[in-house]
């Protein structure tokens, strides 16, 4: 059974491992990305694509942030590696097996995914919400060990207490965790996550990014919150207009020009007045009417 880990690994850490191989002493062996994404693009009939020739990988243990403006293909490129959709061009790799061959019970126990509209039934008890994540592996393990499974995602998610409470009894942060508890009992590897933190107050948003980035797996999450996004992530990706604008570290992709270019906005940046970090802030400006004072 998979253990959430309560710290995130470092990426170049687990890049890396070595071995004693056919003789050898410190043979490298080369780990591959957990996700490979090579020339990717998808649209429908001959309408413009949706997604235009991405390609990015992301390390075992990365948290990926995706931001855009709307309509640049965000949620449409995580049903793209979560193989709801299947592209027109190019692949995505998981631990360098193309997606399209891992089979739908592989793909359940590897991948979890958190739509931004999640409507399950408003009776189900949290628990048994949170059950229905461990479905795949109903024909084939024990009832104590499914049961094992729930509880461990209601703890990591601190859900507990609100365990025999009806969803539509939730808040909407205490919802989010609930999704992702769901997610948590497939035991996967990778989790998507499209807007996690829609309609939630900010102190919410903030806690369910933190259990996002404290789970140990590798997570790709679409965001509107450029400030969240770069907070969260190890690795930060910008589409515009389908086509993917900028990858890599936040610190090096989130600029002033990206951001006026891409999003039309200003970003400037602070030094926080009592840690050692930026704060990011968007100038953005209201436009008024100037009503005349003129008298006729």
């Amino acid at each position: 059974m998979t253990h959430f880990s309560t710290t995130t690994p470092h990426a170049d850490e687990e890049s890396i491992e070595y071995c004693i191989a056919a003789g050898k002493d410190n043979a490298k062996v080369i780990v591959p990305p957990k996700i490979q994404v090579q020339g990717l693009g998808y649209h429908r009939g001959d309408s413009p694509p949706i997604i235009d020739s991405a390609t990015f990988e992301l390390m075992k243990g990365e948290n990926l942030a995706v931001i855009g403006p709307n309509g640049s293909g965000k949620s449409t490129l995580l049903r793209l590696l979560a193989g709801i959709l299947s592209p027109t061009f190019g692949e995505v790799h998981y631990d360098a097996i193309p997606l399209r061959q891992l089979s739908l019970r592989q793909r359940a126990t590897k991948i979890a995914v958190v739509n931004q509209h999640e409507t399950p039934d408003p009776r189900l008890s949290v628990r048994d919400y949170v059950r229905l994540g461990a479905i795949p592996y109903e024909s084939h393990r024990s009832l104590e060990a499914i049961n094992t499974s729930v509880e461990q995602a209601l703890t990591t998610m601190n859900l507990q207490q609100l365990s025999n409470k009806a969803m539509h009894q939730l808040s909407g942060g205490e919802r989010q965790k609930a999704h992702i508890a769901r997610s948590l009992c497939q035991e996967p590897e990778v989790l998507l996550l499209d807007e996690p933190t829609n309609h939630l107050d900010p102190k919410a948003k903030g806690e369910v990014l933190s259990c996002i980035v404290n789970l140990g797996l590798t997570t790709v999450t679409v965001l509107h919150e450029l400030s969240l996004a770069a907070q969260m992530c190890d690795q930060l990706l910008v589409l515009e207009s389908a086509r993917l604008r900028a990858f890599g570290p936040p610190q090096t992709v989130l600029t002033s020009s990206l951001v006026d270019n891409v999003f039309g906005v200003e970003l400037h940046h602070f030094q926080h007045p009592r840690e050692h970090r930026s704060l990011l802030c968007l100038d953005i400006p209201l436009l008024r009417n100037v009503q005349s004072t003129e008298t006729i």
